[in-house]
C-alpha cells in the first residue's frame, strides 16, 4: 500500500515551505528518508522521529501505522527547536541596529516579552549595557548550542535529551545531562566545557528575575501554544501569500516569524536546497532464489518444457485457514475495517488473533492436541513465501513488540481473501450477537482472573457488542448483572472457569486455598471449612456452573464419525499422561469428581476444548 508521509527536515523549522510531502510503499524502509536528509561527508546522520519517539532505520513505514500525511521529525523537540530560530532571528535584526542605539523603541521592535515587560520601561531587558555587542554574541551563541542540542547536530549528538515540550524541562535536562559542564564523546574523550554559557540560559538568577534568553525563548513558546489552541479549534488566522495552509501549528509559527523578517526573507536555506523534491522513493523488488539461479545459467541453453508438463502449482489458502484469516485480517486493517476503523498498516500478534480468530475455523491461541501447534504457527510459511514481514520494533514503554504487516504480493493474497470472505458473509450472514436486545445485562469479569486470559474476554465482549464490567467477585470467575433503579440486579447464575490442571490441584488441596475444593477432594471425608464450593452456594446464587476448560480424555471424546480410542493405565492417551505426569491423577478420577458436584451439590457442568470456546459459550 502506498502511504502519503511529510518530512520536516531541520530547514523546515527555519524556512517556511520546507517540508516534503512523499509517497512510501509500506514495506518501505525509513532509512531511504534518513540517506536523503543525511548532509554528505558529515558524520552525523539525520535522525527521525514521531510523537516524540525516536524511529528505528532498519523498520518499514508500515509497522509505525502512520495515517495519510502523517509528519515524521528529524529533531526530537521541533517546536523548541523553531522557538530557538526564532529567537535567533529576532537577535541578527538587533545586531543589525548601533550598539549605542540599542534603544527600548528599537528593541521592542523585533523582541517578543511578555506584557508586563512590554509595558514596564524601567525592566532590565530595555537597558543599553545589556545589549552590548558581546553579550549579544554569548546569548547568540548559548542559543545556537541549545539549538545544536536540540537536533543533535556534530560533536553535539552525543546528548540525547528526552522530548522538551517546555523551557523548563529543557533547563532541566541540559543540567541533568550536564551539556553545559562537558559531557563525554563517543569515543570517550570529553566534549568541549561551555560552563561560561550555563547562567545565560536559566529559570531564575541571583536577583530572581529569568535570564534574557530564557524569557525571550519562554514567550516563543507560550506564543505556539496559543497558536496550537487555535489551530484545533480552527480559529487561527493564517500568513498570507502561501498558496497551502500550514500543516501543523509550527509551520504556521515558522511562517509568522519569516513574515517578521522580511530582511531575512530572500536567504535561502544552506541544506536541501539544491537536490530536489523527494516525490517517490521505492525499494528495489526482491529478487527470488528462482530468478537469480535463472541469471546465472542463462548462457547455457534451456530446454523447452513438454506441453503435457502440468503447470506449477499457485499458493491457495484453504477457507478459514490460519493464513486465509491472517492475510485477511491484515488487508482489512489496511483499509481501516477493524476497530474504531483507523488504517493500521501492521498489527501486533495479540490483535491479529483478536481479529483474525472470528476468520479462522482453527485455534490461533491454544496449541492442537493433534498437531501439538496452533493456526497462529503459519506465519513462519507466510513470511518465507515473501508474502509477510514480521519486525520487532520498541514499544512506547521501551519493550519489545512484534508487528506484522503485508508486503506487496501479500496484499493481493489479502484483497482475495478478504473479498471471498465478503462474499461468504453475504450469502450466509453471520447474525451479531443481540447485545442490545437484552437490555442494560452486562457480564461482570472478576479482576483476580489471569491477566491475558481477562484481555482476550475484554476484546472478545467489545467485538461482539457485549457490555461489560470488572471487579473483584467474592466467589466464581463470572457472573451476569442487569443495571436499573438504585441497586444492580445479579442474574441467578455464578460460573467457575477451570482447566483439567487447575481441577487436579483444587481436588488434591493444593493451589490457591480460595480455589479448593474440599467438599469433593480426592481421598477426603468431604469436611470443609468454606471451600469453593460452598462459599459460591452460599453467595446467593441459585446456579452454580464449573466451566472445564482443555482437551477431554480420548477415551470419553468420541462422536458417531470418530470413534474413542483405548485408553488405560498401563497405556494413557496423551491428555492423561500429561495430568499423571504433573498431577499424578487420572482424568477418569476427575470426571468422578465433577459427576459428584452434579449429584450431591447440584452444580451445573460445561466442557470446553480452549478458551475461545470458553468466551463463546
Amino acid at each position: 500500500m502506498r502511504v502519503p508521509v511529510n518530512v520536516r527536515s531541520t530547514s523546515a523549522l527555519h524556512y517556511p515551505d520546507k517540508i516534503d510531502s512523499i509517497v512510501l510503499d509500506s514495506f518501505d524502509r525509513l532509512e531511504l528518508i534518513q540517506q536523503k536528509y543525511s548532509k554528505a561527508g558529515s558524520n552525523t546522520k539525520t535522525r527521525l522521529y514521531f510523537a516524540g519517539m525516536e524511529l528505528a532505520l532498519n523498520s518499514s513505514v508500515g509497522s509505525h501505522n502512520f495515517d495519510n500525511d502523517a509528519i515524521i521529525e528529524c529533531c526530537k523537540s521541533p517546536a523548541l527547536s523553531a522557538a530557538c530560530t526564532a529567537v535567533l532571528k529576532d537577535f541578527e535584526e538587533i545586531q543589525k541596529i548601533p550598539e549605542g542605539s540599542r534603544t527600548r523603541e528599537h528593541l521592542m521592535k523585533w523582541l517578543t516579552t511578555p506584557m508586563n515587560i512590554h509595558r514596564d520601561a524601567s525592566h532590565d531587558i530595555w537597558k543599553v549595557s545589556e545589549w552590548s555587542n558581546e553579550k549579544l554574541k554569548n546569548r547568540m551563541i548559548n542559543l545556537a548550542l541549545i539549538k545544536s542540542v536540540l537536533q543533535r547536530q556534530n560533536r553535539w549528538e552525543v546528548h540525547d535529551l528526552p522530548e522538551c515540550l517546555t523551557c523548563l524541562q529543557l533547563y532541566r535536562n541540559l543540567e541533568e545531562r550536564k551539556v553545559w559542564t562537558g559531557g563525554r564523546n563517543i569515543d570517550g574523550r570529553n566534549q568541549r566545557a561551555f560552563s561560561s554559557h550555563s547562567h545565560i540560559f536559566k529559570p531564575q538568577k541571583n536577583n530572581g528575575n529569568p535570564s534574557t534568553n530564557y524569557l525571550l525563548l519562554d514567550e516563543k513558546m507560550c506564543r505556539q501554544g496559543r497558536m496550537r489552541f487555535q489551530f484545533d479549534q480552527g480559529t487561527l488566522q493564517y500568513t498570507t501569500g502561501f498558496s497551502n495552509p500550514p500543516l501543523d501549528y509550527i509551520e504556521e509559527f515558522v511562517r509568522k516569524e519569516h513574515a517578521r523578517h522580511p530582511s531575512l526573507s530572500s536567504r535561502r536555506s544552506r541544506s536541501n536546497d539544491d537536490e530536489p523534491h523527494l516525490d517517490y522513493v521505492r525499494t528495489p523488488p526482491r529478487r527470488s532464489a528462482s530468478s537469480s539461479r535463472g541469471a546465472t545459467s542463462s548462457a547455457t541453453p534451456r530446454r523447452s518444457t513438454p506441453a503435457s508438463q502440468p503447470r506449477p502449482r499457485v499458493y491457495t489458502p484453504q477457507f478459514e485457514s490460519g493464513p486465509y484469516a491472517v492475510l485477511a485480517t491484515l488487508h482489512n486493517a489496511m483499509h481501516g475495517r477493524l476497530g474504531a476503523g483507523r488504517r493500521q498498516l501492521t498489527l501486533s500478534e495479540s490483535d491479529l488473533k483478536r481479529y483474525g480468530q472470528r476468520m479462522c475455523r482453527s485455534n490461533l491461541y491454544d496449541k492442537s492436541r493433534q498437531r501439538g501447534r496452533n493456526a497462529f504457527a503459519c506465519i513462519d510459511g507466510l513470511v518465507k513465501k515473501n508474502l509477510l514481514r514480521k519486525e520487532i520494533i520498541r514499544g512506547p514503554t521501551g519493550e519489545d513488540v512484534e508487528k506484522y504487516g503485508l508486503l506487496q504480493e501479500g496484499e493481493k493474497y489479502g484483497e482475495a481473501c478478504a473479498a471471498f470472505a465478503g462474499a461468504v458473509d453475504q450469502v450466509f450472514p453471520i447474525k451479531p450477537f443481540p447485545g442490545t436486545a437484552l437490555g442494560s445485562l452486562a457480564l461482570c469479569l472478576d479482576t483476580r482472573e489471569d491477566v491475558h486470559l481477562l484481555n482476550r474476554a475484554r476484546g472478545a465482549c467489545q467485538d461482539n457488542n457485549v457490555s461489560f464490567s470488572e471487579r473483584e467477585l467474592p466467589a466464581g470467575d463470572y457472573i451476569f448483572m442487569r443495571s436499573g433503579g438504585i441497586i444492580d440486579k445479579v442474574a441467578p447464575i455464578v460460573i467457575e472457569r477451570k482447566s483439567w490442571s487447575d481441577l487436579a490441584d483444587s481436588c488434591r488441596g493444593k493451589g490457591r486455598t480460595r480455589s479448593r475444593l474440599d467438599c469433593v477432594r480426592l481421598g477426603g471425608d468431604g469436611n470443609c471449612n468454606g471451600c469453593q464450593v460452598c462459599r459460591m452456594k452460599r453467595c446467593g446464587l441459585k446456579n452454580v456452573m464449573f466451566m472445564i476448560e482443555g482437551e477431554r480424555c480420548l477415551a470419553a471424546d468420541s462422536s458417531p464419525n470418530r470413534p474413542a480410542k483405548a485408553c488405560s493405565a498401563d497405556n494413557p492417551c496423551t491428555v492423561c499422561k500429561g495430568l499423571l505426569d504433573r498431577h499424578e491423577v487420572s482424568q477418569e478420577q476427575l470426571e468422578r469428581v465433577l459427576t459428584k458436584l452434579q449429584s450431591e451439590h447440584g452444580c451445573f457442568v460445561h466442557y470446553t476444548k480452549s478458551y475461545n470456546e470458553t468466551i463463546e459459550a
